[in-house]
């Protein structure tokens, strides 16, 4: 089921359409888009949840139950609220830190809360850190001057999800579905935007990564599946745009533009493109589940970028996903998938990093040994390839894989150009927002293609690269990526996939200081929700890997890449891309 929300990057482009994933926030209609086998459109649904977490309605699909309530009216409260136990219970002041004053509120038997977080002295909130006054408003808006980092860690792995209420006041909530004890924390990483600054001259600011409370113990009392509801008032002209602040939002998220959608592109089919819309620029790495508007929930299968949390699982943690049941990946299909076929890794370390597993995946599909076995495997040919900065393989079911190192797929739109010579404007006004006086060239490989217009699948990230340490700023990177996409869009017969960045391990330690990484979470948030959403604009496939990767950063051999768990699902999820959905043709 596509969810769409139609926006506008300014006033004078055209509108764009990505799917939706509301968040657990505040009541506004949602647009439900048309079951793709039945045709059908689903009962229009919304939700209302107020800022403590309580009062819910929806109107349920199937069975057609469920109280109704009129748009924009508010709940009115259950007159005996105080004594039922789904009511959450705030604490005194649990902060450790003199500059921030922290309540919780949470009920242990409906197992949601949230961390209210305020400034205690005076707010940087008008402190100007950029030029760009898209960027300046979104980083104002949704994030403010403060970052943190809310993990919650039990028989699920949970991240808060943010969201800033201005004056620096900061909400972060959560919604746990395991039974069990919990430990939260939160961290301190930067302070007055330093985490988002861009204005020269640069000036590297290091994590702080300072615990601001005491570990808290929360009880999950039952088994729960949350719902999603969507609120917000953020365009991206950075002005307001038609949506009016209600009290049931009252700041709690970004707003944007709801107006009947048209069709989707059609390479959106099957829902392959993440959920995320480039508004609101949360930390969407464990969002709650979403409404039940699904068709047989129970027994649909998952698409690519299906939402779901890490369960624990004895020492580790594996996926799963919320309303869908994963797809059974044997030796057999994968060889029916891809055989034949020719597929190009290409970008950097990140990017690496998925090839090393999807390779030893599939070279050891009927062998895979024990999960040790699979890391020192990994391990290994992670290291080779990053010495050679090419590799080649075939496999015995006639697959042909590739991975070439090119950190800014500059290489790889240069090879696309030189064979479309009409790509070679986009080529040549990409490279016009490079920024100048930079060491770009440093990070190019010395061996170029020669012709990628025979390969059927390439499986492309840009990464990292542009915030360290080259600090590109958000204008760059986005226009960038904008005449990147559409050449390669243009000038491919090849299906295109983009890998989306993993996130950045914490890391204050004598490589980061001395190299000035200017790498943090914010940043490659925002960088990858406008890649995801030009993606979506462009009809190429994305594949989110900061979701998988964020709330499992201590799992990074070398704080830096995931080749462990993390990254087998984001195999399995680029295997339901490719094979699921047969986007090869």
């Amino acid at each position: 089921m596509l969810l769409y929300l139609q926006y506008f990057l300014n006033p004078q482009e055209r509108p764009v359409f990505f799917p939706l994933i509301p968040d657990t926030r505040a009541s506004v209609p949602m647009i439900v888009g048309v079951h793709p086998a039945t045709k059908q459109t689903p009962p229009r649904t919304e939700i209302l949840v107020t800022a403590a977490g309580t009062g819910t309605q929806q109107t349920q699909l199937g069975a057609g139950k469920g109280t109704q309530q009129q748009p924009g009216a508010e709940m009115d409260p259950d007159p005996e609220s105080e004594a039922q136990p789904d009511s959450p219970e705030c604490t005194d002041n649990i902060s450790i830190y003199r500059h921030f004053t922290i309540k919780q509120c949470y009920s242990p038997h409906s197992c949601r809360g949230h961390f209210e977080i305020q400034r205690t002295g005076e707010c940087p909130e008008a402190k100007v850190f950029s030029n760009d006054a898209v960027y300046t408003h979104l980083v104002r808006q949704l994030w403010g001057p403060d970052t943190f980092r809310v993990e919650l860690r039990g028989p699920e792995m949970q991240m808060g999800n943010h969201t800033y209420l201005q004056e620096c006041r900061y909400h972060s909530h959560f919604a746990l579905t395991q039974p069990g004890v919990y430990i939260a924390r939160i961290a301190l990483l930067y302070v007055g935007y330093d985490a988002t600054n861009e204005l020269p001259p640069f000036r590297w600011f290091p994590l702080l990564n300072r615990s601001i409370i005491d570990p808290q113990h929360l009880t999950c009392a039952t088994t729960h599946l949350p719902r999603h509801v969507v609120c917000a008032f953020v365009s991206f002209a950075g002005e307001e745009r038609g949506a009016e602040r209600t009290s049931e939002c009252d700041c709690l998220c970004a707003c944007v533009d709801l107006e009947t959608p048209s069709t989707p592109p059609n390479a959106l089919r099957s829902n392959l493109t993440h959920h995320t819309p480039l508004l609101p620029a949360l930390p969407h790495s464990v969002l709650p589940p979403p409404p039940l508007l699904h068709w047989s929930v129970e027994t649909q299968p998952c698409y690519g970028n299906a939402p779901g949390r890490w369960i624990r699982n004895r020492s580790t943690y594996s996926w799963h996903p919320y309303h869908c049941i994963p797809v059974a990946h044997t030796p057999e299909s994968i060889h029916q998938c891809l055989s034949g076929k020719r597929v190009l890794f290409s970008g950097d370390s990140q990017v690496r990093a998925t090839w090393t597993v999807f390779h030893n995946t599939l070279h050891h599909l009927r062998s895979l040994g024990t999960t040790h076995t699979q890391f020192a495997r990994n391990k290994e040919l992670f290291s080779v390839a990053k010495t050679q900065k090419h590799f080649e393989s075939t496999y015995s079911f006639g697959l042909f894989l590739m991975w070439h190192d090119d950190g800014f797929l500059h290489n790889l739109m240069q090879s696309v150009a030189a064979h479309h010579p009409s790509g070679k404007p986009l080529l040549e006004k990409a490279g016009s927002y490079i920024p100048k006086g930079r060491n770009f060239a440093k990070y190019m490989t010395s061996r170029p293609y020669t012709d990628v217009s025979d390969f059927d699948l390439i499986i492309a990230g840009i990464a990292q690269w542009p915030l360290s340490p080259e600090h590109w700023s958000y204008s760059e990177y986005t226009h960038y990526v904008t005449e990147m996409l559409k050449l390669l869009k243009l000038h491919t017969r090849a299906q295109v996939v983009m890998l989306g960045s993993p996130a950045w391990p914490l890391r204050k330690d004598s490589f980061v200081m001395g190299f000035k990484d200017w790498r943090n979470n914010v940043r490659l948030q925002l960088f990858n929700q406008f890649m995801e959403a030009k993606c979506g604009e462009f009809g190429i496939v994305y594949v989110d890997e900061f979701a998988l990767t964020y709330p499992l950063l201590s799992t990074s051999h070398d704080d830096a890449h995931f080749i462990d768990y993390p990254q087998v699902e984001i195999i399995t999820r680029l295997l339901d891309t490719i094979c699921s959905h047969s986007i090869l043709r």
